[in-house]
């Protein structure tokens, strides 16, 4: 649990600002967590007011409440993967014990509502059609000359089965994210062949 408190979420933010929120407050702040997180809504300057508009009275200013989003967006994540099983374990000793057991005690009661919506979204939720892709090499000039850089670029077509609408989506990945993103359909493809395996 170590490599997760040190790495990838910074609780300090996370105890700073909900220790001003009421317990109320923090269970409304983690379903709105999680929902961008649900959407892989894009974290922008609307996100504090798109917060704002669901939590009435948050006592932050809106550059504390992004950097609060963030945090919070990653404690999801991590609580998802963890199937949300021993989620104190996360916490950095000396973390306020009251801010925890809000946190805690609003992701245990909220965890089967979010795997009910997960699950609901998974069955009438988009549909893999078709994938295209290219490599290209992007050339930058500069004073010590040209550089060369490798492009992948991808669209994934996917139907929305409520609407029948097709969606395309293109992405453009270098060389780093697109092992990132290997790595993790790498991943996906040994617990799907573990599953298939039983």
């Amino acid at each position: 649990m170590e490599s997760l408190v040190d790495k990838e979420i910074h609780f300090e933010t996370i105890q700073t600002q909900m220790g001003k929120f009421s317990k109320e407050m923090v269970r409304q702040f983690l379903d709105f967590a999680f929902k961008v997180r649900r959407d892989f809504a894009a974290l922008d300057p609307s996100s504090a007011a798109a917060a704002r508009a669901i939590i009435k009275d948050i006592p932050l200013k809106n550059s504390e409440l992004e950097a609060l989003i963030v945090e919070t967006i990653k404690l999801v994540k991590v609580c998802l993967k963890l199937n949300f099983q021993e989620i104190d374990t996360l916490f950095a000793p000396g973390f306020n014990e009251t801010v925890k057991k809000y946190i805690c005690d609003n992701i245990t009661s909220l965890s089967s509502d979010w795997e009910n919506e997960m699950n609901i979204r998974m069955r009438e939720g988009m549909k893999f059609v078709d994938v295209d892709w290219r490599v290209d090499v992007q050339v930058f000039s500069s004073d010590e000359g040209k550089t060369r850089k490798p492009m992948v670029y991808m669209r994934l077509d996917a139907l929305d089965q409520a609407s029948y609408k097709l969606d395309k989506t293109l992405v453009q990945m270098n060389k780093s994210e697109f092992d990132i993103l290997y790595e993790n359909l790498r991943r996906v493809k040994e617990q799907l062949d573990l599953l298939v395996s039983e």
